[in-house]
């Protein structure tokens, strides 16, 4: 099992969501057995035959072994419960990393003879994702790191092109996605060495050259990659560095602009390598579970090529 970083209840998001312990609250609605039901292999036959018969993924049988052995708890609630888990947490991993809870209520409906219906591509998808985070995502894969930082910058920086139209001006669209390769690379995967860092982060860079990027890195510590809030406030206090309006930037209005765009399913993207990995895993598997349609343009090939190395 892989050596894990930083858990979901690290991040900044995590820690906003859960004010006044909104999430902790939920959870232990799905933790009751009064309120929430634990769907077994038979209540869930119908997709499982599906993902049996059409899927030829990688890890499908660990996948499936892993439902089977308990080890990945697919929870829906009881009839008239309404406390569902937001779609931004699909699963959660234990503390004690030997189940991963699966939170399928927000697209599961119990057809009152004791059948689960859900659409077995979600079904699959939020199993292999937890399935993942579970047994631990390799910090170390060249997949996670190249493809994996050049496709987080562009998820990035489409949000702030929108507003500020960085599409025009070239230098400046290198630099946000320069320094979002160093975000993913600092923040998802705690690579410590700036210099290695800076280099996995230039090679992402079309037109950006040594120079130009050098000076931009220069103005960012590693602090200022210590979540997505610090990460957006440093940038917002540079404009000159960018184009003007910049300092109009705010951690809300870019949150909200971002789950607009890609919907609410992709927001711990941000700031987890597990979720972010469930975002891409979702396009690939054609899950849509997010908006699939904007995602599919950017994640393209590259996201393809780095779920199949994760799946091996």
């Amino acid at each position: 099992m892989v050596k894990q970083y930083k858990s979901l209840r690290d991040t900044f998001l995590f820690t906003q969501m859960n004010e006044n312990g909104f999430i902790d609250k939920k959870l232990k609605v799905f933790m009751n057995p009064n309120s929430a039901i634990v769907a077994t292999p038979k209540m869930l036959e119908e997709p499982l035959m599906h993902i049996n018969k059409t899927f030829k993924y990688p890890a499908k049988m660990a996948v499936l072994e892993a439902f089977q052995n308990g080890s990945l708890v697919p929870i829906v609630l009881q009839k008239g419960v309404e406390e569902r888990m937001p779609v931004c947490i699909p699963f959660l991993v234990s503390k004690d990393r030997t189940k991963a809870l699966v939170f399928i209520d927000n697209y599961a409906s119990p057809n009152g003879e004791g059948d689960i219906s859900i659409d077995y591509k979600k079904l699959y998808c939020l199993f292999e994702s937890a399935y993942l985070a579970l047994e631990g995502i390799p910090r170390n894969d060249s997949a996670i790191i190249n493809k994996g930082s050049l496709i987080f910058a562009h998820i990035f920086a489409k949000v702030l092109n929108k507003k500020f139209s960085l599409n025009t001006d070239r230098a400046a669209l290198n630099k946000v996605i320069f320094l979002a390769s160093e975000y993913y690379l600092t923040n998802h995967l705690q690579m410590g060495d700036k210099a290695t860092v800076f280099n996995y982060a230039l090679k992402n860079c079309k037109a950006g050259t040594d120079i130009v990027m050098r000076d931009i890195d220069a103005e960012f510590t590693p602090e200022c990659f210590a979540n997505i809030a610090t990460f957006l406030k440093k940038m917002a206090d540079m404009p000159y560095k960018f184009v003007s309006g910049f300092e109009k930037i705010t951690v809300r209005d870019y949150l909200e602009s971002f789950a607009e765009m890609y919907g609410q399913s992709t927001i711990f993207a941000l700031e987890s390598l597990e979720y972010f990995v469930f975002t891409i895993s979702s396009v690939v598997l054609g899950a849509y579970l997010n908006n699939q349609v904007v995602l599919e343009d950017i994640i393209d090939t590259d996201g393809a090529k780095l779920y199949f190395g994760l799946c091996r």
